[in-house]
């Protein structure tokens, strides 16, 4: 116990598990209810100002020590301060408090437990407060589906969901706003245009948190259009509304549309963000367009915005797009900002395509410094020195390999049908449907033949 506490009030110790020692303390609590109690008291008893909570919360613990009575809701609205301030330690304090009073089967002290830990990155104990609850309400619920949302866990999510419409508690914006992000984040994009027919059905759809999840949903889905109508119906957009649907449009190669979301933006007072200007140099990239990437490249600077990495990456691949591959890894070399394994495998992309071996081969070599254990690298690497006849080198990149026991994770493709996403693996034989799928791919390869097409793919058996 006094361990406990004493790694509780230790600024060395930023991985506490809290919960551990009351769920330990409960499973105690008929055979010495006593030293339960106690360890509640002496962690009561602790100063954890320093820990950056606001007076208030720290008044209510002083409040207690003093013998006063404190109300749930007094309590609830502590725990939510300490939430917005990721202040785990202080909120640890009231949850003693809430204990001490026996406020745990109040609604908004357990909702406001439940958000707590969620916030402060315990999602497992969040969890475990949520299914004790006795009695929970719309802002419990929706808050642990946010917790299985933030994961892309939609069929938890959904079931969570159905089990909260079968207690007979409304949904709110929130929880539609978990939910379609749950399902975006995992391809299941069918099941979010359902959600979408509940949240009009529900009036929901008014909600500019909601209108901004489903633009982001029917971009990454392929349906532009649906997220450009639901964009022109948005009332009162703010600044994530503009940049979904510019990073929208970038997606799907409408550098027009974007570059004019983009102006339209700017007259009317939205002052754009470092996210912005990754969407708008997307779209520049996406087609080509080196002047005008490079225009609101420099502007960032008139909006007070720094270029950060994924700025350079952008222009970066623009330049490799077209054949500028030098000049390419002339700015990696000149950044302000530290170059990660990605902006150089951009290059080192760029330069295969457009034959440039020499760059290509040195992209190669700094991406295998950040990222030593990348199969495909290596594969390019020594694919490269091997053009230009290289073999001593080419036989050491593939030695290297074997010395680090490389292996070539096989690629996968997924499609969603009649609300159940089907993920396919390279070469795996196990799919149920695959007597079904051989079959037709062979005729569309027999038909590409028949038409003097190269076929881009090879049909094996399934056998």
């Amino acid at each position: 116990m006094h361990r406990f506490l004493k790694e509780l009030t230790s600024l060395q110790s930023p991985e506490r598990r809290f919960l551990d020692i009351i769920r330990a303390s409960n499973q105690k609590l008929n055979n010495n209810k006593g030293t339960h109690l106690h360890l509640i008291e002496e962690c009561l008893q602790k100063d954890l100002i320093p820990f950056g909570g606001k007076k208030s919360n720290f008044l209510i613990c002083r409040r207690h020590r003093e013998g006063l009575k404190i109300g749930p809701s007094v309590l609830s609205s502590a725990l939510s301060v300490c939430s917005s301030e990721r202040d785990a330690c202080l909120g640890t304090q009231i949850h003693c408090l809430v204990l001490k009073n026996r406020f745990l089967s109040d609604v908004y002290v357990g909702s406001s437990l439940v958000a707590l830990y969620a916030k402060c990155g315990s999602p497992q104990d969040a969890c475990k407060l949520f299914e004790e609850m006795p009695s929970k309400n719309a802002v419990s619920w929706t808050t642990v589906i946010h917790i299985f949302s933030q994961a892309f866990q939609v069929d938890v999510c959904l079931k969570l969901y159905n089990e909260m419409r079968s207690s007979a508690l409304r949904p709110n914006d929130y929880t539609f706003t978990f939910l379609i992000s749950a399902c975006t984040g995992s391809g299941c994009f069918g099941q979010a245009k359902t959600i979408h027919c509940q949240i009009i059905c529900m009036g929901l759809d008014s909600h500019v948190h909601v209108s901004n999840a489903l633009i982001s949903m029917y971009c990454k889905g392929g349906g532009i259009d649906e997220a450009h109508y639901i964009f022109q119906r948005t009332m009162n957009k703010d600044l994530v509304s503009w940049n979904s649907m510019i990073a929208g449009c970038a997606q799907h190669g409408l550098a027009p549309k974007a570059i004019e979301l983009f102006e339209q933006m700017k007259d009317q007072k939205v002052k754009p963000d470092s996210i912005t200007f990754i969407g708008i140099l997307s779209a520049c990239r996406h087609a080509g367009l080196v002047e005008q990437g490079w225009f609101y490249f420099k502007s960032m600077e008139f909006y007070g915005e720094k270029p950060a990495l994924d700025h350079f990456s952008c222009i970066v691949d623009l330049l490799g797009r077209v054949g500028r591959v030098g000049e390419a890894c002339d700015l990696i070399k000149s950044m302000p900002v530290k170059p990660n394994g990605a902006i150089w495998g951009s290059l080192l992309m760029s330069s295969r395509i457009h034959g440039n071996v020499e760059v290509g081969i040195e992209a190669a070599e700094n991406r295998l410094v950040l990222e030593p254990g990348s199969t495909a690298t290596h594969l390019q690497l020594a694919n490269l020195y091997a053009s230009i006849g290289l073999w001593d080198q080419a036989a050491r990149v593939r030695k290297e390999m074997k010395n680090k026991s490389l292996k070539i994770d096989p690629g996968y493709s997924w499609i969603e049908i009649s609300n159940e996403v089907h993920y396919f693996r390279a070469e795996d034989s196990s799919f149920a449907q695959l007597n079904e799928i051989v079959p037709v791919m062979q005729v569309l390869a027999d038909h590409m033949r028949d038409l003097g097409e190269e076929v881009p793919f090879e049909v094996f058996s399934s056998q």
